[in-house]
């Protein structure tokens, strides 16, 4: 057998699966479009018989109760979780921001704040009673004493007295840099 012969029978071979492929695709459509059929005649029938049901007066149409409250039709922004080793002033801003926006009361926030506890964050939650658990107050006061920015005061005076513009650094990210520090000091 020469080079060409087996160059045709492997372009053959490849040829006829391909074939073979786009049979079984084909079949495989038939099937879903004979299955979208059932379905398309399974929801005429369960209309035809809820139509035949409400005229013939053994039903009535009534609008089902939401289950939330018109403000909870959708969550609008949701909370990143937070472990205790950023910032908690300024993840307690963003935060209260997306409460704001989700419009969710104080028994709300607590619960979805909690949820949100990660690591050495989470542990504050074992210091709590089961119903301060409920109450957001108490909750942000206790990751404030632990986590807030108050304790870091010494660190960030030293740190401002310290900071110098570095070699490759603009002069609007050092500014910035400072303005940051001075500012949580």
């Amino acid at each position: 057998m020469t080079r060409l012969e087996e160059q045709r029978q492997a372009v053959s071979q490849a040829l006829e699966n391909q074939d073979q492929r786009i049979s079984a695709i084909e079949t495989s459509q038939k099937i879903v479009e004979e299955q979208l059929q059932q379905v398309k005649y399974q929801v005429k029938e369960m209309i035809r018989e809820e139509l035949r049901e409400l005229s013939a007066g053994e039903r009535s149409l009534t609008a089902a109760a939401p289950a939330f409250p018109d403000r909870h039709s959708g969550v609008v922004a949701k909370p990143y979780p937070y472990n205790g080793k950023t910032s908690w002033d300024i993840y307690h801003m963003q935060f209260e921001n997306i409460a704001r926006m989700n419009n969710w009361s104080n028994e709300e926030k607590a619960c979805v704040l909690t949820s949100m506890l990660r690591d050495s964050a989470a542990a504050i939650l074992e210091n709590l009673c089961s119903s301060d658990l409920r109450d957001y107050d108490k909750i942000t006061s206790a990751l404030r004493l632990r986590f807030g920015d108050a304790h870091l005061t010494e660190l960030l005076h030293g740190q401002l007295h310290n900071r110098t513009q570095q070699a490759k650094e603009d002069l609007t990210t050092f500014a910035y840099e400072v303005q940051s520090l001075a500012k949580r000091a």
